[in-house]
């Protein structure tokens, strides 16, 4: 499969592998092992029999416990379950983030759009890469290589995303790599994005903010993926330094875990 192809399921949208994007060394992230994508709900036979096949060994869900305890998903008996909530308010509680309950604050808030894209989209992903417990969960079971390992929250595009772009990172993928990979879901979720546009034609046809928040909640938006890593960089300067501040992760622990996760 080429770089960022979406794995094609039944009922499952935006399921993809890490595999094969070019990074460190000439070196390219091997295939089979990190799988990105949304919860596994709803599944057809034909689907968990797929999702069998690939041998998953750690499912890792950064969604929260009233996100999974409503929508509990499918896990295959080869792998072990884990979940730590990747999206935690300043008072350290967990905050839905799911597309659905988004769509429904725009919708509530109607008047408020500015600061709800503000505090929905920007604070949180601005928040995510630092001292998430969910990330240093993650990158924990990458050097203890609980792999092949399926990473996801609800859609499998923000929380996903995030994490999905600071593996790449970690491995030596450009930022640019990172960020179209990350910008992929949109591809894969254009209907999904087209339905919410519709139905709410008439605010998005005269307002912007509107559009904006109704597309990245069912989307995702580059721009604010973008940020968050000029923010990571504004404070520790290089990747390096982030990996191993927020992770533990120095020089040499790197080095290993490229060499786990490249080929």
């Amino acid at each position: 499969m080429k770089p960022g192809e979406q794995i094609p399921f039944d009922h499952v949208k935006n399921f993809r592998e890490l595999g094969g994007y070019a990074a460190a060394d000439g070196r390219h992230v091997k295939y089979g092992l990190l799988f990105r994508g949304p919860a596994l709900c709803g599944l057809s036979e034909s689907d968990k029999k797929a999702i069998n096949d690939l041998h998953i060994k750690t499912v890792l869900d950064f969604r929260s416990k009233n996100e999974s305890d409503h929508n509990p998903e499918y896990v295959p008996d080869s792998a072990s379950y884990f979940r730590k909530c990747a999206s935690i308010d300043r008072y350290g509680h967990e905050i839905d983030y799911s597309p659905g309950t988004i769509e429904k604050l725009t919708h509530k808030f109607i008047t408020l759009f500015r600061l709800i894209r503000g505090m929905i989209t920007n604070d949180v992903y601005n928040a995510m890469p630092f001292h998430n417990k969910a990330f240093q969960m993650m990158f924990d079971l990458l050097e203890r290589q609980q792999v092949p390992m399926f990473f996801h929250c609800a859609a499998g595009k923000d929380r996903t995303g995030v994490a999905a772009i600071l593996i790449l990172l970690a491995l030596g993928v450009d930022r640019k790599t990172a960020l179209d990979d990350y910008e992929l879901t949109n591809v894969y979720y254009a209907d999904n994005i087209e339905a919410v546009l519709r139905r709410h034609k008439l605010l998005t046809a005269i307002s912007k903010t509107a559009k904006y928040r109704y597309s990245a909640g069912a989307g995702v938006q580059r721009g604010v993926a973008d940020s968050m890593l000029d923010l990571i960089y504004e404070r520790y300067h290089t990747f390096e330094a982030y990996l191993k501040a927020e992770y533990g992760i120095d020089k040499v622990r790197l080095e290993h875990l490229r060499d786990l996760y490249l080929e």
